[in-house]
């Protein structure tokens, strides 16, 4: 395993990246995808963003198996894979988050977002930003 520290030292701002806690979609099997978080995760912190991950219920972030396929598995899967994944795991729950500190809020996708970004917690987050 690689390094499980990453992130500059200068920060100029903050993030929140707000992920799907959901591991299923009625019967299938998913989560969120993998790029959708790792992607915008280190475009930020690249740029010196000090970035924070939350779910929606909090804890371990569910990835959509097939996102880390052959096929679809990024550099950046890759670089998240080497960090041990730390960022998507034991997140805060996205109703403990307050808006108003920080400077941008990304929804990451997936399938999973299907079935717990349309509900009463995410519209409350919503509607404080």
């Amino acid at each position: 395993m690689g390094n499980c520290m990453s992130g500059p030292a200068a920060q100029v701002g903050s993030v929140l990246i707000v992920s799907t806690s959901a591991d299923k979609m009625g019967d299938h099997a998913t989560g969120a995808w993998s790029e959708e978080i790792t992607g915008p995760y280190y475009t930020f912190v690249d740029a010196g963003y000090k970035v924070t991950v939350c779910s929606v219920s909090g804890g371990d972030i569910p990835i959509d198996a097939a996102s880390l396929g052959d096929q679809f598995k990024t550099e950046n899967d890759k670089r998240m894979e080497a960090a041990c994944s730390a960022p998507l795991k034991g997140t805060p729950k996205l109703a403990d988050m307050d808006p108003a500190s920080f400077d941008a809020v990304f929804f990451a996708g997936g399938h999973g977002t299907c079935v717990d970004f349309p509900t009463d917690v995410v519209g409350d987050f919503v509607t404080k930003a």
